[in-house]
């Protein structure tokens, strides 16, 4: 019972320490408590008042060797409920799709979509002229490769109504659709939206401005 009882004062005193050190975490210190309480559990109760002379007295280096060992563990589970919280703390999230993480093969100089990502249209026209045809095929090779997504925006210049514009920037964008399944794109590839006059490339007024906005734009997922 002697030696029991110096063991057990033993990891005690060992668990404190891990409680001291531990400052202001309250998970290590609750988890440490409960080793605590497994020890008092294994061991037995220990007289509170005896000394560090009378508790170590006739103890047999194995036992402490031992007791050390269930110190060790406990540390280590108690040590273990925080570290994993905590580098996940320094993790940054993942986000699938975000701006940062996706690849814009239009923007890219290396790629061979660079600066392929436009079709103009005449005035109140949403026919894809065949001088788009080269830009058409690039971007067909490129997503039957590799099965990336894309978005076609259909644009219109700011004059006529909002609702005749969103009809007609919707058209646009559905000839471009139809333009690249007929080269072999995977319809589920591909959506098909309408800005109407809302999302202007050139802000101005006259013939010039309005020739950039009326298009549609691939923009890649």
């Amino acid at each position: 019972m002697a030696i029991l009882q110096s063991s057990h004062w033993f990891v005690i005193i060992a668990l404190k320490q891990v409680i001291y050190r531990s400052g202001n975490d309250t998970r290590v210190q609750s988890a440490t408590r409960k080793c605590g309480r497994t020890a008092d559990h294994f061991f037995g109760k220990t007289n509170p008042n005896a000394t560090l002379t009378t508790q170590l007295k006739g103890v047999d280096m194995s036992i402490i060797k031992k007791t050390f060992l269930v110190f060790v563990t406990c540390y280590l589970a108690a040590c273990s409920s925080t570290k994993l919280d905590e580098k996940t703390d320094n993790v940054a999230p993942l986000t699938v799709g975000s701006q940062s993480a996706k690849y814009d093969p239009i923007s890219d100089p290396k790629s061979p979509l660079y600066q392929k990502g436009s079709i103009y249209f005449d005035f109140d026209e949403y026919t894809v002229k065949s001088s788009y045809q080269p830009l058409l095929k690039a971007n067909a090779d490129y997503l039957k490769s590799n099965q990336s997504r894309i978005v076609i925006e259909g644009n219109t210049d700011d004059r006529g109504t909002s609702e005749y514009n969103l009809a007609l920037g919707q058209r646009r964008s559905e000839a471009v659709k139809r333009a690249l399944i007929a080269l072999g794109v995977n319809s589920n590839q591909i959506e098909a939206v309408s800005f109407g006059e809302e999302k202007p490339k050139n802000t101005g007024t006259g013939e010039k401005a309005w020739q950039e906005n009326r298009r549609a734009d691939i923009v890649y997922r």
